[in-house]
């Protein structure tokens, strides 16, 4: 009988390659020019995952808290790929979240309260979803619909992959599988509204 580690290590195993696997195919549609993304967008979504994985790891979240390191890294590489060919459009807003961002990423070392930065930060994610939903609303044929698609997908295996499952483990997995539900809605909508088609 496999042991409940090494079903989780699994999961999350199946977690990473599909991250890593979406990685690429976005970069693909990125030089393609199929996909232009937003770069405060996500180096928000690359600082906070970075605080995340921390506070996951601190509090045991074992084999579940792989996507999220693979996340911010990805994340990460994706703003430096948006900075040189994505949207460059950077809005007052933007700037405010990145700064809100910045002084959450603080609140750690200063408070010693995991939880509480990592609530604050998920809320910061939350907040950087913000240009990437403007920038779709009015043009949702320049966001990638497949990858929020995936990433629903990896995030639920790896909240089935935690080892401990606790307010500062589980949070931000569940409003990530929330903002990015929404997302897919809102492309799905926007498309069909303005008669692009939905899954190109």
């Amino acid at each position: 009988m496999i042991e409940s580690i090494d079903y989780k290590w699994v999961l999350a195993g199946a977690a990473a390659i599909i991250s890593i696997s979406n990685l690429t195919y976005y970069f693909s549609n990125v030089f393609k020019g199929k996909t232009k993304p937003h770069m405060f967008t996500w180096l928000i979504w690359g600082l906070v995952a970075m605080t995340v994985a921390a506070g996951q790891i601190v509090d045991g979240a074992g084999a579940g808290a792989t996507l999220t390191v693979i996340a911010s890294l990805n994340c990460m590489a994706i703003a430096i790929l948006a900075y040189i060919k994505g949207d460059k459009n950077i809005s007052r807003s933007d700037k405010i979240c990145l700064f809100t961002c910045f002084i959450a990423l603080c609140l750690w070392p200063i408070t010693k309260l995991p939880l509480l930065s990592v609530v604050i930060v998920t809320l910061v994610d939350l907040i950087g979803y913000i240009p990437t939903i403007r920038k779709s609303y009015n043009k949702p044929h320049e966001e990638n619909l497949f990858t929020f698609v995936i990433f629903l997908i990896s995030v639920t295996l790896s909240i089935f992959a935690l080892e401990n499952y606790t307010m500062l483990t589980m949070l931000y997995f569940v409003a990530m599988n929330i903002a990015n539900l929404s997302m897919v809605i809102l492309l799905v909508i926007r498309r069909n509204k303005l008669g692009y088609k939905v899954f190109a």
